[in-house]
């Protein structure tokens, strides 16, 4: 049995961009060509060869493509043929030395990483010859072909084009629900690109609705999601608190660590194991608030950001009940005794809770009234209200 083939990437980029009005494979994103976000997301998720279809303006992107290690393949006559025309040269080359390959527009460049390798596994473990990529129920890019798929698509003669053709493929196929918003921006117009560039600058920090999707793909149970969600609305409240008083915390950061932090209930050593997947979907910021939840790194406690902030909201928080902070702790020498270190790390982390608290104190999170009693105020400790 021979070695299995390396795994693949067709991306076209052989169009003249009438409707976007500006060609597209070298628009900026964030100082990075359009094309080459796409390409850079494609190797992170491991795909080996990257083939790129060309046509106008196909000089342009030779030295983009050699600096990158992709393979041009020419469509002379792009301006006479269709997208699929181009499809098809580009999976014809593919094929030769290739298995799997993932087909998608070179427009669509903001999808993650860890989508790629995603339906790359899922192909391996369900054998499916097609896998199509879903965001909330809708189709996205990239798709993921085998050999014999690929096969049916350069034989296809029906109406439809690509779609048509995939539609009309008779093998197994999986569809990938992700968390992955990135699996439906493209930039065929304008309002498009714009769209693409709004969700850039904000998708290392998923909003509610995002979180929430990434909560049920993970599988958090739903008792540890009310929990995050009753976490969330505490540390919010003193974000913004904070932040009438002159404070600059972000509370779009805040409501993601919050509402992510135990994500990864399920598993041993939860905080890292949260924090490891977080960054594998490409969100650093809220990995390091959920990292230091249990447990604050060495001088966080004197800094009031959103890693502190959520791990104090986590510590007077219980199930969905908030709690004063001395009640949460209380008994730790009973509860501990014949642990040294154990104990000892329960102290730290009350000591630590009890530093922030005084940080939010001091910073006008809590009425200037309250008196110092390490517990929240009145208006802090009532349950938590149903969304």
């Amino acid at each position: 049995m021979g070695a299995e083939r390396p795994l693949g990437a067709v991306l076209t980029a052989a169009g003249r961009s009438v409707r976007m009005g500006r060609w597209k494979p070298l628009l900026p994103v964030g100082g990075v060509p359009l094309l080459e976000t796409g390409i850079r997301a494609l190797r992170a998720g491991g795909v080996q060869r990257i083939y790129v279809v060309t046509g106008h303006r196909a000089e342009e992107l030779r030295p983009l493509l050699a600096r990158l290690g992709a393979e041009e393949v020419h469509n002379p006559d792009y301006a006479r043929t269709d997208m699929f025309a181009s499809v098809r040269l580009g999976l014809e080359r593919a094929a030769q030395d290739c298995g799997a390959v993932f087909l998608l527009p070179g427009d669509v460049a903001l999808f993650r990483s860890h989508s790629v390798r995603t339906m790359e596994q899922l192909r391996r473990a369900r054998g499916a010859e097609l896998v199509i990529p879903r965001f909330r129920g809708e189709r996205g890019h990239p798709v993921l072909l085998s050999p014999a798929c690929i096969a049916h698509a350069l034989a296809w003669s029906g109406a439809g084009g690509l779609r048509g053709a995939l539609d009309a493929f008779s093998g197994p196929r999986e569809h990938a629900d992700l968390p992955d918003p990135g699996l439906l921006l493209d930039a065929d117009t304008p309002a498009d690109f714009q769209r693409l560039l709004d969700y850039r600058r904000v998708r290392g920090i998923p909003d509610r609705a995002l979180c929430m999707d990434l909560l049920a793909w993970a599988g958090t149970p739903p008792e540890v999601v009310r929990h995050c969600e009753a976490v969330a609305r505490t540390a919010l409240a003193l974000a913004e608190a904070v932040n009438a008083e002159g404070g600059r915390l972000s509370t779009r950061l805040v409501l993601a660590g919050a509402l992510l932090h135990d994500i990864a209930k399920k598993s041993p050593r939860h905080d890292r194991a949260g924090a490891e997947l977080l960054r594998m979907l490409d969100c650093p910021a809220p990995a390091a608030v959920a990292q230091a939840h249990m447990t604050l790194p060495p001088g966080a406690a004197d800094r009031l950001d959103a890693r502190s902030l959520v791990y104090y909201a986590d510590k007077i928080t219980w199930g969905t009940r908030r709690v004063a902070l001395a009640d949460r702790f209380a008994g730790l020498e009973a509860r501990f005794a014949g642990a040294p270190a154990a104990l000892a790390a329960a102290r730290r982390r009350y000591a630590d809770a009890r530093r922030v608290e005084d940080r939010i104190r001091q910073a006008g999170g809590f009425p200037q009234s309250t008196p110092q009693l390490h517990g929240p105020p009145s208006w802090l400790a009532q349950p938590v209200p149903p969304t």
